[in-house]
């Protein structure tokens, strides 16, 4: 196995788990009934299956789009996530507003780069494993299941152990979530069409996803130095 089908292995896992954790912890921390966690976990299952059976039918086709809108979209949720951890956490902070379930419910629906992260990295370990997609994607729908079933039960005990409000944990959460996009939406383009072309030399990574990723990061740096004037939000 090479490590290019090791590297994409683990890039379905990981795609599970952040998402699987997102869903869980957001659905406790928005107080969502079990009844209403079955529903959820209902409807991500089969929107997955269904997603990825559409994509393997025109993978061609899903395979451009996602090279040619992943950076944007990856990129505006990241902005989006990073701009309400931070909100979440302030309103904590100074104001002692319980903002958590507001938040909590933005982090558990269902986003694109959810769905998009899976179908696609799902479509290219398919082969790998010597399955269909039909076989893998029930698969994916169980263990995301999982994941979300244990993160949703095991959020107060995380609360407990970590000794913070539900508000600073999510928002921390939402921030590690913001990042995540911001990795997504530089490497996912570049594993694509490393995978097409194994055998080729690596490239330089292009200068429009530069263009795209200058300002993010100008962004984030300057949150950083925010955060260090004010003595951080995070740390109590």
């Amino acid at each position: 196995m090479n490590p290019m089908d090791i590297l994409w292995q683990a890039g379905v896992i990981a795609a599970i788990i952040v998402f699987g954790v997102k869903i869980g912890l957001g659905s406790s921390m928005a107080n969502l009934s079990k009844k209403a966690i079955l529903l959820l976990i209902s409807i991500y299952g089969v929107g997955i299956y269904i997603t990825t059976q559409i994509a393997s039918i025109y993978s061609s086709q899903f395979t451009n789009f996602v090279i040619s809108y992943n950076t944007p979209i990856f990129i505006a949720m990241s902005i989006i996530m990073i701009l309400a951890g931070l909100i979440t956490i302030r309103e904590w902070k100074v104001h002692k507003c319980n903002t958590s379930t507001t938040s909590a419910l933005a982090v558990i629906a269902p986003s694109p780069c959810c769905f998009l992260s899976i179908t696609i990295t799902a479509i290219f370990v398919a082969p790998i494993l010597g399955l269909s997609i039909g076989e893998l994607s029930p698969i994916i729908a169980v263990i995301l299941a999982l994941v979300i079933i244990l993160s949703y039960f095991f959020a107060n005990i995380i609360v407990k152990l970590i000794k913070k409000p539900y508000p600073v944990i999510l928002g921390n959460f939402m921030l590690f979530l913001g990042i995540y996009f911001l990795l997504a939406a530089l490497l996912l383009p570049n594993l694509i069409d490393g995978f097409k072309k194994i055998m080729k030399p690596i490239s330089l990574i292009d200068a429009n996803l530069i263009i795209y990723l200058i300002p993010v990061i100008i962004i984030l740096m300057i949150i950083g130095v925010f955060f260090s004037k004010k003595n951080s939000f995070l740390n109590n």
